[in-house]
């Protein structure tokens, strides 16, 4: 198994200047709340100061991966990322079921996201709109003019059930899905060209093969396994050895295999961001989380089992915060 280049060398420097202090005293403060089921969205009478409150809210509490690197993007960026991120939450929750799990939801999970499909029309209409959410991202919208077909193709990925024959059907759903929403962000921050957007297609797909890995121990106590056959056949494990754990080694092969495909797509993307302007650099905060993520499975020999493998850095907001310094993603 070839060793992979740990994240950060042996001494690092932290540079603060201007209110760098400040940013990070507030990044600290920013503890990861407490799981708690969704909780209805109120009145849409809410003021602009209370829709962007819901919608840092809604991402703190479900994304809080990406709620930390939206705070660190630029001022004239954050407020439309964290609207996009909200939106990103709620269509993932609308999503349509996984194959043989509660199919009778997945007429109410259609009409959710053709109920959004609805708002992204009525944004680009300029009609009256009813959601918090909705409001933010029209803001974002009208503001940085963002594409409509991302908006709407986040919405369709999410129309059918996922299953994958390999890796590279992974990948590509990780395209309709992370990738867009890092093209976005990109979009929200005034850049537009074909590197930033290849760039962000390897950071979504990373992402997206590690959702996949995180995915595994969730899904257990539904009986559902999204790993892709013939990953499955390479090691010559079932979906029911995975489900009940029954092969912890074979596993540990199969979860190496989807790390390893993460970890080529984060090298490519850190090799294309360190030739990106300096300014656009921040969208791809979320290179840091993955990597940690990567080399925290690597540390505990990609063993599932292990409770601390899936933590989460209790110091992560240092680690996004010296990314930023540094320019060391």
């Amino acid at each position: 198994m070839e060793r992979w280049k740990p994240y950060y060398g042996s001494t690092l420097m932290m540079k603060l200047w201007g209110n760098g202090k400040r940013q990070l005293s507030r990044l600290l403060s920013t503890t990861p709340p407490p799981t708690t089921p969704a909780t209805p969205l109120p009145p849409s009478s809410s003021s602009p100061s209370n829709e962007l409150q819901i919608t840092m809210d809604i991402v703190r509490k479900q994304d809080y991966e990406h709620f930390l690197c939206s705070l660190l993007l630029p001022f004239s960026a954050r407020r439309s990322a964290m609207a996009l991120r909200a939106f990103n939450v709620e269509v993932s929750r609308s999503a349509v079921s996984p194959v043989n799990f509660r199919p009778e939801e997945n007429g109410l999970a259609r009409m959710r996201l053709t109920w959004w499909r609805s708002i992204i029309d009525d944004i680009f209409a300029g009609r009256k709109i009813e959601s918090p959410i909705g409001r933010e991202l029209a803001v974002a919208v009208k503001k940085h003019n963002l594409t409509k077909g991302f908006l709407l193709k986040s919405i369709d990925a999410r129309q059918s059930p996922r299953s994958y024959n390999s890796l590279i059907d992974v990948e590509q759903g990780a395209d309709e899905t992370f990738s867009i929403m890092n093209m976005l962000i990109l979009e929200a921050m005034g850049s537009k060209s074909v590197e930033c957007d290849h760039a962000a297609s390897h950071l979504g797909r990373s992402e997206g093969l590690i959702a996949l890995i995180r995915s595994i121990p969730i899904l257990r106590h539904k009986r559902i396994c999204l790993v892709p056959s013939t990953t499955l056949a390479k090691f010559e494990i079932t979906q029911q050895a995975i489900i009940e754990s029954t092969d912890p080694a074979k596993l540990k092969d199969v979860i190496h295999e989807i790390a390893s495909s993460a970890h080529v797509h984060t090298l490519h993307c850190e090799k294309i961001v360190k030739t990106l302007p300096k300014d656009v650099r921040s969208a791809f905060l979320p290179l840091t989380p993955a990597k940690l993520f990567l080399e925290r499975l690597k540390k505990y020999d990609f063993d599932l089992e292990n409770p601390r493998t899936l933590q989460r850095s209790p110091l992560l907001p240092v680690h996004l915060y010296l990314s930023l310094v540094l320019r060391k993603f």
